[in-house]
């Protein structure tokens, strides 16, 4: 089979048309084969607007190839190529431990008799908990005006409730004047790798594993650079935790697709 630079040749019910995305913008095909050049070729086949793709995975996130794809799809206006903008893992953030200071004290038996939205337990812990309802999260209040922020999903929400905390304070009399620094301690989310995964292969072969299946069904994975912790299972699904921005999530989730696609390779032969 011979390989094309970018898309050819169309057919359309088993007639040749001439391979030039434009003239096929508004035609309905029964059947269009699609053959691109990158790392790796692969096959695209539509059946009435169904799509499936044939070839290995690493071929997609060739540039040139991308870039071929994207340009078949705005060509013949399909509506479906968001389905398939990813094809490597995916995650979704759950929760974001964020902590800041005030730089003032922080009566917290007052805080705790005129505010509703809070539990404090002195004997106990030495912090008050303030829930906000909008965003939805729970905040530890210190009196040495400490902060630490659990239960949002972006830093943008961690801001809109330290000025939540920022306007209770007030009603107190406690006026805070300084800007306060958000630092995220944490990030924890949920994923998937789409891979069906054999654990007991990869806790033999990789490093830096844990895996005990008579006492728990994941599989600790631990990423030395960036740091970050994995809770592998069979089905592909997956949590992280210990990144501390997007971009170090972003950049553990590739290296963790790029070892485990290793590791597997020796496993298939």
């Amino acid at each position: 089979m011979k390989r094309f630079p970018e898309v050819s040749p169309f057919f359309e019910d088993c007639s040749p048309a001439q391979p030039c995305l434009k003239c096929v913008k508004k035609q309905v095909f029964k059947q269009l084969y699609v053959i691109m050049a990158g790392s790796s070729p692969f096959l695209v086949v539509i059946f009435n607007h169904v799509f499936v793709f044939c070839g290995p995975l690493t071929s997609f996130h060739d540039k040139k190839t991308k870039k071929s794809f994207i340009n078949l799809y705005k060509a013949l206006n399909l509506s479906f190529i968001k389905r398939f903008s990813k094809m490597a893992g995916t995650y979704k953030i759950q929760n974001i431990v964020a902590t800041t200071s005030l730089e003032k004290p922080i009566p917290l038996t007052k805080l705790a008799r005129t505010q509703p939205n809070t539990e404090y337990n002195p004997e106990t812990f030495p912090g008050l908990v303030l829930r906000v309802k909008e965003p939805k999260s729970a905040v530890l209040v210190f009196s040495s005006g400490n902060l630490v922020c659990t239960g949002t999903k972006s830093v943008a929400q961690v801001k809109k409730v330290i000025q939540a905390v920022i306007r209770q304070l007030r009603k107190i009399n406690v006026n805070i004047t300084t800007k306060p620094k958000i630092t995220v301690q944490n990030i924890v989310a949920s994923g998937t790798i789409n891979l069906k995964l054999n654990l007991n292969f990869l806790a033999i072969e990789m490093e830096n594993t844990e895996y005990e299946p008579e006492q728990f069904p994941g599989l600790v994975y631990k990423l030395i650079e960036p740091n970050a912790t994995f809770l592998l299972f069979s089905n592909g699904k997956l949590v992280c935790t210990g990144t501390k921005n997007k971009q170090q999530l972003e950049y553990s989730m590739d290296q963790l697709l790029k070892n485990v696609k290793a590791v597997l390779k020796n496993y298939k032969k």
